[in-house]
């Protein structure tokens, strides 16, 4: 059974190694509720490309997961912030209730059944839409599990990919390389 209710994980300093992701990445495949996920500072682990391959991989089946806070030093880092990317965008169309069957990876394409054109489908699972989260989760499961710890907007950025900033008003959520506000009164 997957879990159907959680939608942030922190997991900041497990020191998750190359296996650990990989296994990540491969769990991550299965699940449709999780949006964003920490994964900064894990010790001195620098993944290899194997590891990121196999999120690349998590992403031909993933389209909910929203933001990974990481550090990477990869290549790969363009492509999986490419996937990050798309899977933003599905979730702004489901929620304007807009086709987003051109997005989807070739493997939740829907396969023609006459051999003709596809039929669409734009919302996933089936009779979902607008603001309704693509995963049923009971009320009495909501519980409030903790977010990915935000960094003040006065460290350096970690090399965040993907995801919106909920409140670009908030010094804690906005950018990690944007500027506050002026107050110059001229």
């Amino acid at each position: 059974m997957s879990n159907t209710c959680i939608q942030h994980l922190d997991l900041q300093k497990n020191h998750i190694n190359n296996d650990g992701g990989s296994a990540l990445a491969k769990g991550l495949s299965r699940n449709r509720s999780l949006l964003s996920i920490d994964l900064m500072s894990q010790g001195k682990t620098r993944w290899g490309d194997k590891t990121l391959d196999d999120f690349l991989e998590m992403f031909q089946h993933n389209i909910t997961l929203l933001k990974i806070n990481w550090r990477l030093e990869s290549r790969k880092s363009f492509a999986l912030n490419k996937m990050i990317t798309r899977n933003n965008e599905i979730d702004r169309r489901r929620k304007l209730n807009m086709h987003f069957d051109d997005l989807l990876p070739a493997s939740l394409r829907p396969a023609p059944a006459d051999g003709g054109a596809a039929e669409p489908i734009h919302q996933l699972p089936a009779g979902k839409g607008g603001d309704e989260p693509m995963f049923d989760c009971p009320e009495e499961g909501k519980e409030n599990y903790p977010a990915p710890m935000l960094q003040s907007s006065r460290e350096p950025s970690p090399g965040i990919l993907g995801g919106i900033p909920s409140s670009p008003a908030s010094p804690m959520t906005a950018p990690l390389n944007s500027r506050p506000p002026s107050h110059d009164m001229h």
